[in-house]
């Protein structure tokens, strides 16, 4: 199950655990062309990014 969550360092496209896709946004909100795939949340770079996500993995028991 695949899932988007916008965030403050950018727009993340969660496929599970172990498959994070961050899109980087300006402070406008516009991507910025980078993009960064995590393995892990610990990897996310931003601390209320990482929980909102991996509470959101979590809930929808992606571990």
């Amino acid at each position: 199950m695949l899932f988007t969550i916008k965030g403050k360092e950018g727009e993340y496209i969660v496929k599970n655990e172990s498959s994070i896709l961050q899109y980087k946004v300006n402070e406008n909100g516009e991507q910025t062309g980078e993009s960064i795939l995590h393995i892990i949340t610990d990897s996310i770079e931003n601390q209320e990014d990482r929980s909102e996500i991996a509470k959101k993995i979590e809930e929808r028991n992606l571990i």
